[in-house]
């Protein structure tokens, strides 16, 4: 995130975008390297840094759909059952699976989306808060991991009974970091 201006309080979307397409290659083998073949949801920061997360996936063998907010509603529900089935290993969204969105077989969180928002973080850390397993990892891809980060995804997983968690809080909680 050097180098991206702040607007309103968080990243510029378009110099944001431009910054995270620089990383997509690493992103995901990121996620190949710490993911353990998990189910993920991954936040993107625009339309083409999604397609080309989507496309870097699935080159890559990792079965992956992406939904926007031109996603047609039939269409994204296909794309939750075939997560739910196995048949899909991920999802790459631009906050459409924010509020409301509950997919409980996702236990990986690749947070490609830098934010400054703490609300927007906690839908996005959110996602990933409704456990089958026993463990949640989160892959921050912008090199701006801190202990704050990390005591806020201690903090929502032990919200039991607060934020709606399904299994109950994970076990475990590992935060990685790809570098900046």
């Amino acid at each position: 995130t050097k180098g991206v201006k702040i607007n309103g309080g968080d990243f510029d979307a378009s110099q944001l975008e431009i910054r995270c397409l620089e990383a997509v290659k690493s992103t995901v083998s990121e996620y190949r390297r710490l993911g353990q073949g998990r189910q993920f949801v991954c936040f993107a920061a625009g339309v083409e840094h999604a397609k080309s997360l989507c496309t870097e996936f699935n080159e890559r063998g990792v079965p992956t759909a992406i939904i926007t907010a031109e996603t047609p509603e039939q269409e994204r529900r296909e794309i939750f059952k075939k997560v739910a089935e196995l048949k899909l290993r991920g999802i790459v969204n631009i906050n459409t699976c924010g509020i409301g969105f509950n997919l409980p077989a996702i236990s990986c969180i690749i947070h490609a989306r830098p934010t400054k928002s703490r609300t927007l973080y906690i839908q996005m850390v959110g996602r990933g808060q409704r456990l089958v397993a026993g463990v949640l990892e989160f892959l921050e891809v912008d090199g701006h991991v801190d202990l704050a980060i990390l005591e806020l995804v201690q903090e929502l997983a032990q919200l039991d009974g607060v934020v709606e968690q399904g299994a109950g809080v994970p076990a475990e909680v590992r935060l990685h970091a790809v570098g900046d």
